[in-house]
């Protein structure tokens, strides 16, 4: 992780302030995290909370801001909240894919930073302390900033382990692509939530779709229940897109999940559909690595000698994930012992695609060099690309997005649609 600060009150307001339209800014100005017990809940995050502390201490910092200087007190605080909000769904999506930091990465992290603020542990620990800093807080903090950095780095390279979520959202900016020369025909169990429905009133309504939905999965059929409704779907006779991703990855006489639009709850039943295109996945593998970066600290020479090393201690016997949990620059894989789980080569940049489909499996590669440093790879097994409606779909979203330009833009629509699907309620006032 590239990091560096200058522990001086200033320097901190000013970098933070660029950080927030990243959405970390929540991350670095947020202090204490011991909270008192008998603190106020200012928001509801699905399962988590904000308090009210959280809050003020960041509305306080945002406040010395230049950017804030002119605005309200209300204004600041909405700030606030909005901001803890991002960072907590983005660590809640995280933790559901099974991201998490070791202790050994954020350690490497805290290290970093302190060299290039040239002080030692103790300096540095001390640096804080002289700006009011807990130690222990803020080493959290970076954890969790590790967490969403590698959450970012997942979507944007779509690997195969990226989240149906993040699939999901590409597929539905392409709807018009899964609806055209297609149709769907299907029941549409409606529970009606209009868009000013009071939060007490839609958890209610919500409710009552997912005990319908289990009814339906227990037996009842759906289209014995009043309201449901039959309809075809095709490109003059377009439903939302939520629905259309759900109904895309359906097969016949499946149930969908609960679907949250503006009409409403949906359950949904696929009775058939037609005119879909023939789509060939290409072949997955399981592959490894380590990374050695190049950058402004490290030469490309220094980089292949380092990854010369690894890879000689490998052979002898050390083991490869201690290896990349020890010394791999990629510190998403590496610790997760430099698994990239199962993708094609289309995922990756040309040198590395190239290796891994042309070494044996189970046979360490030579190192070489991509645009971010010098590798070594492994390939743990093969298989054919999975033929279903669902592999097909997320094939055809990856490419989508593998042509994109605008990763930071596809990332911040992601983010939104993150929200847009997610529980929160506010009980401060905005």
């Amino acid at each position: 992780m590239d990091m560096k600060i200058n522990l001086s009150r200033k320097t901190i307001m000013q970098k933070t302030a660029n950080i927030l339209v990243t959405g970390f800014l929540a991350l670095l100005l947020s202090t204490q995290s011991n909270a008192n017990p008998l603190d106020t809940i200012a928001a509801v995050v699905n399962n988590d909370v904000i308090l009210a502390s959280e809050v003020n201490e960041l509305a306080k910092q945002l406040k010395g801001l230049p950017d804030f200087a002119d605005k309200s007190q209300k204004e600041v605080v909405k700030e606030a909240v909005d901001s803890l909000v991002m960072t907590k769904l983005q660590t809640q999506r995280a933790k559901q894919l099974g991201l998490s930091i070791d202790d050994f990465t954020v350690n490497k992290a805290l290290a970093k930073i302190a060299e290039r603020n040239k002080l030692n542990a103790t300096q540095f620990k001390e640096a804080l302390a002289n700006e009011n800093i807990d130690y222990l807080a803020f080493r959290e903090r970076i954890r969790t900033q590790i967490l969403i950095n590698e959450l970012k780095k997942q979507h944007q390279q779509q690997s195969s382990s990226a989240s149906d979520a993040a699939i999901n959202d590409v597929i539905a900016n392409s709807s018009k692509v899964l609806i055209t020369n297609r149709s769907y025909q299907y029941y549409d169990l409606l529970i009606p939530a209009p868009a000013n429905t009071e939060l007490p009133e839609l958890r209610k309504i919500k409710e009552k779709a997912h005990t319908l939905r289990n009814k339906i999965i227990d037996g009842t059929a759906i289209s014995s229940i009043s309201g449901v409704k039959k309809h075809t779907a095709n490109a003059q006779n377009s439903p939302s897109k939520a629905l259309i991703v759900q109904l895309a990855q359906l097969e016949a006489g499946q149930i969908s999940s609960v679907i949250h639009d503006t009409a409403g709850f949906h359950i949904l039943q696929l009775i058939s559909k037609t005119g879909e295109a023939v789509v060939k996945t290409p072949q997955e593998m399981l592959v490894r690595h380590i990374l050695i970066k190049v950058d402004e600290k490290t030469t490309s020479e220094q980089a292949l000698r380092k990854i010369t090393d690894i890879r000689s201690k490998i052979l002898a016997g050390t083991a490869f994930n201690v290896m990349a949990n020890q010394f791999s620059d990629d510190p998403g894989s590496g610790s997760q012992g430099g698994e990239l789980g199962w993708s094609s080569a289309e995922s990756y940049v040309p040198e590395f695609a190239q290796t891994m489909t042309t070494i044996q499996e189970k046979t360490l590669s030579e190192a070489f060099k991509t645009k971010f440093g010098w590798h070594i790879l492994e390939v743990l097994d093969r298989r054919d690309g999975i033929a279903n409606a669902q592999a097909i779909l997320q094939a055809q979203a990856r490419q989508v997005l593998s042509n994109s330009t605008d990763k930071a833009g596809a990332y911040k629509n992601w983010l939104k649609e993150l929200r847009d699907n997610a529980h929160i309620e506010y009980r401060v006032k905005l």
